[in-house]
C-alpha cells in the first residue's frame, strides 16, 4: 500500500460507518412513523366500526385487523353509512401503511443481518469479554471463554466477519484504537477486555481509550517484551502475561525432564488429571472452615495480592482473601 493509503482507507471506512449510521437512523425513524399511523388506524378502525354500527370492541378491532391485512373474509360488513366512510378511509390508509411498515421492518432487520455478517453492527451484549486481535489463537480462546459460559466478541481491522460468524464467533470490524468501533462492541456493558496479540504499543493505546469510556472494566494482556510490562502495568492493565518468558521457562523445564510441566499441563488441559479452584472469602473465618469441594485442598492464600502457602486448618481468613485450591481426579494415581 503506498505511503497514506492506510490512512486514507480508514477515512473512508469511518465515512462508510457515518452514512450507515444515518441509514439505519433514518429507517428506524420512518419505522416508528409507519408503526405509529398503524396505531392510529386502528384505534380508529376499531372506534369508528363500534360506533357507527354498534359492534364489539373485539369484533370492530378483528375487522379492522382482517380488513387492512387484506385477508377479507367477509363475515363482517359495513352497512351504515358512516361504516362505509370508515371503510374507504381503512382501505386507503391502512392497507397502503400496513404493507409499507412491513416492507421497512423486513428491510430493516435484512439490514441488520446485513451489517452483523460483515462486522458492522452495534453489539447487544452485556457482562462479556472483548477480544482484541484475531489470529490463531484467537477461536481457542473464545472456546475457552464459552466453556466458562462467557460471551465474546472479536474486534481487529479487516476482519473477514462472515468466515468468523460461520463459526459462530461474533465480530466487529474496525479500528480497536477508536472509541467508535469499542462502543459498537458493547465497551460500556462489558466486564473484560482481552488484548493477546494486540502488540505491546497497541496494548497500551487500546487499554488507555478502553479505561476512559468504561473505568471498571478488566484488561488482560499479554506482554513480548519484558522491558514492555512495567510499560503495560501502568497503562491500568489488570494483569499482564509476560508470555515470552513463561514460554522460555516451560520450555527450560521440558528439556530438563521436569514433571513440572506435565503438572502444567494437567492443570490447563480439559482432559487433565488436576483442577484449580478459586475461593473468594466472603466473612471471617479459618481455611478449616472453608466451604470446599470434597477432595479439594488449600495450596495458597491471597491477601492483597501476596501469596502465602503456610496455611494450616487454623489458618485465619478475612473477607476478599482468596484462597486457590487443588483438586485431583480420582482417576489418577491412588494412595
Amino acid at each position: 500500500m503506498r505511503p497514506g493509503g492506510e490512512g486514507k482507507a480508514m477515512v473512508l471506512f469511518e465515512f462508510a460507518l457515518l452514512l450507515q449510521r444515518i441509514r439505519s437512523a433514518l429507517t428506524r425513524r420512518r419505522v416508528a412513523i409507519l408503526v405509529a399511523m398503524m396505531g392510529v388506524v386502528l384505534v380508529a378502525g376499531t372506534v369508528g366500526m363500534h360506533e357507527a354500527q354498534g359492534l364489539s370492541y373485539f369484533d370492530s378491532f378483528y375487522w379492522t385487523v382482517v380488513t387492512i391485512s387484506t385477508i377479507g373474509y367477509g363475515d363482517i360488513v359495513p352497512t351504515t353509512f358512516w361504516a362505509r366512510i370508515l371503510f374507504f378511509f381503512v382501505v386507503f390508509v391502512g392497507i397502503g401503511t400496513f404493507a409499507t411498515a412491513l416492507t421497512e421492518i423486513a428491510a430493516y432487520f435484512m439490514e441488520q443481518k446485513l451489517l452483523q455478517m460483515r462486522g458492522l453492527h452495534r453489539a447487544r451484549m452485556k457482562q462479556h469479554a472483548i477480544i482484541v486481535g484475531y489470529d490463531e489463537s484467537t477461536e481457542e480462546l473464545v472456546r475457552q471463554l464459552q466453556d466458562r459460559d462467557l460471551e465474546s466478541i472479536v474486534v481487529d481491522k479487516d476482519l473477514d466477519a462472515a468466515a468468523l460468524h460461520a463459526k459462530g464467533i461474533a465480530a466487529i470490524s474496525g479500528d480497536p484504537q477508536a472509541s467508535e468501533t469499542l462502543e459498537r462492541a458493547g465497551i460500556k456493558t462489558a466486564n473484560a477486555l482481552v488484548l493477546p496479540s494486540a502488540g505491546d504499543e497497541g496494548a497500551v493505546m487500546v487499554a488507555l481509550k478502553a479505561k476512559q469510556l468504561n473505568p471498571g472494566l478488566r484488561i488482560v494482556a499479554t506482554c513480548t517484551r519484558r522491558e514492555d510490562f512495567d510499560i503495560m502495568r501502568q497503562a491500568h492493565i489488570d494483569v499482564v502475561v509476560p508470555m515470552s518468558r513463561l514460554l522460555g521457562e516451560v520450555l527450560a523445564e521440558a528439556v530438563n525432564e521436569s514433571t513440572i510441566v506435565d503438572f502444567l499441563l494437567d492443570v490447563f488441559e480439559k482432559e487433565g488429571g488436576i483442577d484449580l479452584d478459586e475461593v473468594r472469602v466472603d466473612r471471617p473465618t479459618t481455611v478449616g472452615g472453608l466451604a470446599l469441594k470434597a477432595g479439594e485442598k488449600p495450596i495458597v492464600v491471597y491477601r492483597h495480592g501476596v501469596p502465602t502457602t503456610d496455611i494450616r486448618p487454623d489458618t485465619p481468613l478475612a473477607p476478599g482473601d482468596l484462597v486457590i485450591a487443588i483438586y485431583a481426579h480420582p482417576t489418577g494415581p491412588q494412595g
